[in-house]
């Protein structure tokens, strides 16, 4: 948790793992107030760390809100990303139904170097063998170790791929500003987080 804790007195913004690491300090340090709580009556010592922790309930909702159990924000950490990722996941699904029906185009079928689409430098792709160049329109996105697989993407999806390339980029940015705001508000309760944190180890050695 230093770490953690000296990037938020830089300024830094916190990963998702980052993230998650704090909710779980927030979760324990929940459990440990409630804790103490119940059994302060027949504890001093109890009684005493009640004042050292702090569970910030509200700001344990936020990140439980934003970031999953892998530390990957969650879509609904927004609706601006939420709805970015929805017109991802429809664009996607209308790129690869329009590459199946190239892929069993009969006339094109015999370049192929395989059945399948694939994706390479973010964008959808159908992979064909050398001699099927210009059989299909479309841009060259990459080509194999061996330089005899070309992967193709087809003119019919090239405004599709883009649209998805934007849409990423946009994501990115949704991001950034989602793991600004929250690493902001962490920030503000640093002091509280870090108090909450040394008494969670003090009390640790007391059991």
């Amino acid at each position: 948790m230093k770490k953690i804790f000296r990037s938020l007195s830089l300024g830094a913004l916190l990963t998702g793992e980052e993230l998650r690491s704090v909710l779980l300090l927030l979760e324990s340090t929940r459990s440990v107030y409630n804790f103490c709580y119940d059994f302060k009556s027949k504890c001093k010592v109890l009684e005493r760390f009640l004042s050292n922790l702090y569970p910030l309930p509200k700001v344990l909702k936020e990140i439980e809100n934003t970031v999953d159990s892998d530390g990957e924000l969650k879509d609904e950490a927004s609706r601006e990303l939420s709805s970015i990722r929805n017109q991802k996941r429809h664009l996607a699904k209308k790129i690869q139904n329009k590459i199946k029906s190239i892929l069993h185009d009969q006339e094109i079928e015999m370049y192929l170097q395989d059945d399948f689409y694939t994706v390479r430098n973010n964008r959808y792709v159908i992979p064909m063998r050398l001699d099927g160049h210009g059989r299909v329109k479309g841009n060259v996105i990459d080509t194999s170790g061996s330089g005899q697989t070309l992967f193709l993407e087809p003119q019919e999806i090239v405004e599709s791929n883009q649209k998805i390339q934007n849409l990423e980029s946009e994501e990115r940015l949704e991001i950034l500003r989602i793991l600004k705001n929250i690493s902001a508000t962490l920030a503000a309760h640093l002091e509280k987080l870090t108090i909450s944190h040394e008494a969670q180890i003090e009390l640790d050695f007391y059991t």
